[in-house]
Formats: structure tokens, sequence, C-alpha cells
């Protein structure tokens, strides 16, 4: 992405936020922070389901040639989400890459399952990457002091 770093990690760690433009997330706030971690709920449905996921999350973040997050559940109910963000900044952009795991409490049909988290997944992360575009434009198009 031809974006200001800065903005994408803002976006990603908008945890307060992430209702606003992530699809069929209800409610995302922070419970608590201590200088590079942070503790938050979130509620999303996932389409088939009445009753979607509640989880607690804990994320962590770190800057060294690259900056990343790692995100894991707390509690909730799915057995076990982890989720990893890597953003590298270059003369010739934003590469952001993420890998995820997910284990749910309930069963996945194996032919239909997969499809169904990977569209849910992939749209998620389009809108955070349109989000990241969003506001990188706005701050570019504010007049410099």
């Amino acid at each position: 992405m031809q974006v200001d770093a800065r903005i994408a990690w803002e976006v990603l760690s908008d945890y307060d936020h992430l209702a606003r433009f992530i699809p069929d997330m209800k409610t995302s706030r922070v419970v608590s922070r201590d200088g590079t971690v942070s503790w938050w709920n979130r509620r999303a449905s996932s389409g088939s389901s009445s009753t979607g996921s509640r989880s607690t999350w804990c994320s962590k973040w770190w800057s060294t040639r690259c900056a990343g997050s790692t995100r894991r559940r707390i509690s909730g109910n799915i057995r076990d989400l982890q989720t990893r963000y890597d953003l590298t900044a270059s003369d010739a952009g934003v590469k952001l890459d993420y890998t995820g795991r997910f284990i749910p409490e309930f069963s996945v049909p194996l032919y239909s399952g997969l499809p169904m988290v990977r569209r849910v997944v992939e749209r998620r992360f389009r809108a955070m990457v349109e989000e990241i575009a969003r506001r990188d434009a706005l701050a570019r198009d504010r007049p410099k002091d």
C-alpha cells in the first residue's frame, strides 16, 4: 500500500473503533493497557451463527526493522484464536502481512466451513485496508502548518 506506516498502525490498533469499519463487528473496546500490551473485548457476528463470537483479546506490539502485533484470545466462545500482523515500510510502500489460527468450539463442515471462514476473514481484512487508505487520504488532504 502507498500509505504512511504510522497511519496503518493507528488503524490496526484502534480497538475502541474497530466496530465502525469492520464488517460484522458489533462492539470493540479497550479494557486495559500496559505499555505495548492492550487487553480488549469484542463481539462479532459470524455470518451463519446466530450467537456470533464474544472474546477478550491480549495484543502485544513491537517495533524493530518492521512493526508487528500478535493477538491471542484470552476468553470467549472460541476455543483458540491467534493472529499476527507484520507491517514493513520501504520506499515502495507499506507491506501488511497477516496470519491467523482459528479453532472453534463448534463443528465446522469441512467443505463449506473453511471457505466461509476465509470469506469472513478476507472481508474484514479488506475493510481494514480500506480504512487505512481512507485515513491516509484524509491526512494527505489536511493543510500543512
